[in-house]
């Protein structure tokens, strides 16, 4: 691909300053994604939840939101983490 004029794309860095800040910004995000993975392996396997179909229902098309339930659903605390406005 060839590019024939000059015009910045959105979010580009500009000089070695807007380069700098987007390497210390990329690497503030890695560090908070290898802590929030580290916490995630720390966790102990639970049993898979299963869904329950209620029985008798011959076609998908008549299936309502009161017919389907998830039983054993056990799921661990969230993982909080800062997100960029």
């Amino acid at each position: 691909m060839v590019r024939r004029f000059a015009e910045p794309d959105v979010g580009e860095p500009r000089g070695a300053v807007g380069q700098q800040r987007l390497g210390a910004a990329v690497a503030e995000a890695e560090e908070l994604a290898h802590d929030q993975a580290r916490e995630q392996l720390k966790r102990e396997p639970r049993p898979l939840p299963r869904l329950v179909l209620r029985p008798g229902i011959t076609s998908i098309d008549d299936f309502a939101y009161e017919d389907i339930t998830i039983d054993g659903y056990d799921p661990h605390p969230a993982i909080k983490a800062p997100i960029a406005v």
